[in-house]
């Protein structure tokens, strides 16, 4: 028993020096020093876009940045999020997105079929910035949904 104490004490010491968890391109310090979120808002169905401006919203609340605003094609926009040029990319993404091994892609905000694909309105952010994600997701999951 003795052992297993000694073990968990050093687990605990060890991850008491630990920043996890961890963004080691730095977004979440950067979003909080500069106090703007790097958006890239692709082309959405006009019935998501409400529900685009509550996520922002709700985003710039959680982490008291204001969101700064570009509009692409989702493949320029993810371009620019995998080179760091971008914090978040919002747009219609089908659930087997080719991009999926390449980036975070979140939780929808909406969901559709097109053809025999699911679309939903989902933030896509930058593969190991796991602080970051984790507020992402979290926003997600506090965005209001429905009808104002």
């Amino acid at each position: 028993m003795k052992g297993l104490s000694t073990i968990a004490l050093g687990v605990t010491l060890a991850c008491a020096g630990c920043d996890y968890p961890r963004d080691p391109d730095g977004t979440t310090g950067r979003v909080r020093a500069s106090g703007i979120i790097r958006v890239g808002l692709a082309e959405i169905a006009p019935p998501d876009e409400l529900s685009a401006r509550r996520f922002l919203a709700t985003m710039e609340r959680a982490s008291g940045a204001h969101a700064r605003v570009e509009r692409a094609p989702a493949e320029t926009l993810l371009a620019r999020l995998e080179a760091g040029k971008l914090d978040l990319v919002l747009g219609d993404f089908a659930e087997d997105s080719p991009w999926i091994d390449n980036a975070a892609l979140m939780e929808p905000l909406t969901r559709r079929i097109v053809g025999e694909r699911v679309v939903g309105l989902a933030p896509v952010a930058q593969n190991g910035e796991n602080e970051w994600i984790g507020l992402v997701e979290r926003t997600v999951r506090e965005t209001p949904r429905g009808a104002p």
